[in-house]
């Protein structure tokens, strides 16, 4: 949900049409506070909410999320200072912030449509885009510009659930440890009989549901874990089970993985539940070794199954563990290529998998993460966010930038052999996946959802006057064999 005044891209692409709207946005530039270093910029809207860490500096260019009375909210587009926050606009008569020149929407759009040119005014780039190449290069293709148009303001939040405080980037650091700063990679030496990924297709996928049912319930009555696949040992798959294995399990876990000498010992361990995710239930663990070794974490996170007691937990279980395989895949990469990975990736400690079962336990490093509302600073590890709500995030778009790039550089790494020369013979190409939950039943729901509603989205001549769709046309053809797999 974004306001009017914020910029907003619609981009639809077609064999014959390529176009780009964007709307103006309402820029500030900071002119007082410059004896002081800056203008004071707090949490909130009120006067007495909390300050944030450093000021605005003077000179600063902010985009206007929201101005009510002489209280602005920002977001930071050049200068330093708190990426979000307010400001007053004006003390005691002196402006602190003066409106500076509204960067211009702009549209272009690779027809040959009748559409007047979009007057741009002094505006020379925009977002880095250079407006006079891009005016050159569409008029050299026929091109002309448009204006686009948004929804009306969106309704105000209706105050029954307020969003909880987050902590927001700071450009200097708070004091806690850069974790992300350093990573070098190296791969772990995994003993060839266990360098493999879990043999899903094989041995897990189409299991009756009823036979699991049987070895679910045998399991349950035997009171003890199942034998992991990889490693062989018998292993805790819930909480009192974890308990009650103790460092004796750690010790033998460990040493199993490769992750703790032979030497060494797990001496002693405490348990704490951790409420959060919704794929399995998750602990953390406090342990001690006889030895003490900085390259070995007394903090520990596990990841464990849900109950499977009751036909309908055994009836969920079933369908993720052996129609979706939700935790092989995980623990197959935590087990062979998160120490080598391009990005930095949790300390891997142990995992394995009960085939008849689909029972699972992963250990790794503890994160420390920070409270939800704390700040984070340059490599400093950020709060969770929250599922679904990427509008309280700051600039969302720069989350899914982050994971692109590092799915992309983790591929690029996989292709280039960084990763193991046999890497595609472990992870062999995934065929085309079964189609989960009814999708292909629900296919024509999303295409009238996107014909209907998201229509500028959709090349002009795919949706006529009257709204019918083309169906002879190639986009359409294309994402209705496509949308399913996708």
């Amino acid at each position: 949900r974004v306001s009017a005044q914020h910029q907003w891209l619609v981009a639809s692409l077609s064999s014959k049409s390529i176009r780009l709207f964007t709307l103006s946005m309402a820029l500030w530039r900071v002119v007082g506070g410059a004896d002081k270093g800056g203008i004071v910029v707090r949490a909130g809207r009120e006067l007495k909410s909390e300050e944030r860490g450093s000021r605005l500096s003077t000179g600063a260019l902010v985009e206007e999320l929201e101005v009510v009375s002489d209280r602005l909210h920002y977001r930071l587009k050049q200068g330093t200072g708190p990426a979000k926050g307010w400001v007053s606009l004006r003390v005691s008569g002196k402006a602190l912030l003066e409106a500076a020149e509204a960067a211009v929407g702009l549209a272009v759009t690779m027809t040959t449509a009748n559409s007047p040119p979009l007057a741009t005014g002094k505006v020379q780039s925009f977002n880095g885009v250079d407006l006079d190449d891009l005016r050159r290069r569409a008029d050299s293709d026929s091109g002309r510009y448009t204006q686009g148009c948004l929804d009306p303001e969106p309704e105000a939040w209706d105050g029954l659930k307020p969003p909880p405080s987050r902590g927001m980037f700071v450009r200097d650091s708070t004091g806690r440890p850069q974790a992300g700063k350093i990573w070098n990679p190296q791969l772990a030496c995994v003993p060839d009989k266990v360098r493999a990924t879990t043999p899903f297709e094989e041995h897990m996928k189409g299991k009756p549901v009823n036979s699991y049912h049987s070895d679910m319930n045998a399991l349950i009555e035997t009171g003890e874990g199942p034998v992991g696949h990889w490693y062989g040992l018998k292993f805790p798959y819930t909480l009192d089970l974890i308990d009650r294995y103790g460092a004796a399990f750690l010790t033998r876990a460990f040493h199993a993985a490769g992750t703790l000498c032979k030497s060494n010992s797990v001496t002693k361990i405490s348990v704490m539940p951790f409420v959060g995710g919704s794929m399995s239930l998750k602990c953390f663990l406090t342990v001690e070794y006889a030895q003490a070794d900085d390259s070995l974490h007394t903090e520990l996170f596990v990841k464990y199954p849900f109950p499977a007691g009751t036909p309908h937990e055994q009836k969920e279980r079933w369908v993720s563990r052996f129609v979706m395989n939700n935790d092989g895949p995980e623990i197959d990469f935590a087990r062979i290529l998160s120490s080598g990975a391009p990005m930095k990736c949790p300390k891997y400690y142990f995992g394995d998998i009960c085939l008849k079962t689909g029972t699972a336990l992963l250990i790794t490093e503890k994160l420390p993460l920070p409270g939800g509302s704390d700040d984070f600073g340059p490599y400093e590890l950020e709060a969770i966010p929250y599922k679904s709500v990427d509008y309280l995030l700051d600039i969302p778009d720069r989350y899914y930038e982050a994971m692109t790039r590092s799915i992309a550089r983790l591929a690029a790494w996989g292709k280039c052999g960084r990763l193991g020369r046999d890497i595609e013979d472990v992870f062999p190409p995934p065929t085309t996946p079964p189609l989960f939950m009814g999708t292909a039943k629900r296919v024509e729901n999303f295409l009238e959802f996107l014909f209907k509603c998201g229509s500028c989205c959709v090349p002009e001549e795919i949706i006529g006057k009257h709204g019918q769709v083309n169906e002879s046309e190639w986009f359409v053809q294309t994402l209705r064999q496509g949308l399913p797999e996708v």
